[in-house]
């Protein structure tokens, strides 16, 4: 799931990794759940969507992982907040990155 949600920031130009670089920000989980729906088993192949909840100082991922035959497995999501690279305190998120996610799903 969190690899899901790499790919997804990766995918819209603002990978976690390059963020605090970019804007001396980081978005560390401060939160996150998963609920099985039906049983992934190895060699099992799933399809994972990340739908984005953008709000002032946080950032939430909801996932939603299908199996070929198009039945949910699972859903999930990963809750983001938003800190100074300098002093670990809450920040909002930098307009960049609230664009990029918006551009990205609409």
């Amino acid at each position: 799931m969190h690899r899901a949600g790499e790919e997804f920031m990766d995918g819209i130009g603002m990978a976690y990794w390059e963020i605090p670089d970019e804007y001396d920000v980081h978005l560390p989980i401060v939160a996150m759940d998963m609920e099985f729906s039906r049983p992934v088993e190895v060699g099992d192949t799933i399809q994972i969507t990340a739908e984005p909840d953008v709000g002032t100082k946080s950032l939430g991922l909801n996932f939603t992982a299908t199996h070929e035959d198009g039945t949910t497995a699972y859903t999930g999501f990963e809750q983001h907040v938003c800190v100074s690279t300098a002093d670990n305190q809450s920040r909002e998120l930098p307009d960049d990155l609230k664009t990029a996610i918006t551009d990205a799903t609409e």
